[in-house]
């Protein structure tokens, strides 16, 4: 029981959008706070939720310092990966 619980959960909050914008580039502005940030992925259709974005950005110690800069989104991604790229920096653009 406790395992489908989970399982329902990643698939609902964590996991990415079902249709994530494989392929797109998003801008985070210079100066974005971290809820500013949140709405332009949510709005772009990289996250599914605003809120499990910057409790995800809380989680990983990267509240503080999103990183300004156009980042590329090749695949789907969940949502703490999302955090976890905006929080280092990781553009992936080559």
């Amino acid at each position: 029981m406790g395992s489908a619980v989970f399982i329902l959960f990643y698939l609902l909050f964590i996991s990415s959008p079902l249709y994530f914008p494989t392929g797109a580039y998003v801008n985070i502005p210079e100066g974005s706070s971290l809820s500013a940030s949140a709405e332009i992925l949510k709005e772009r259709g990289v996250v599914r939720s605003a809120f499990l974005f910057k409790l995800s950005a809380y989680l990983l110690k990267s509240n503080h310092r999103i990183v300004a800069g156009e980042y590329f989104f090749p695949t789907r991604i969940s949502v703490l990966g999302v955090a976890w790229r905006l929080g280092r920096g990781d553009y992936e653009i080559e």
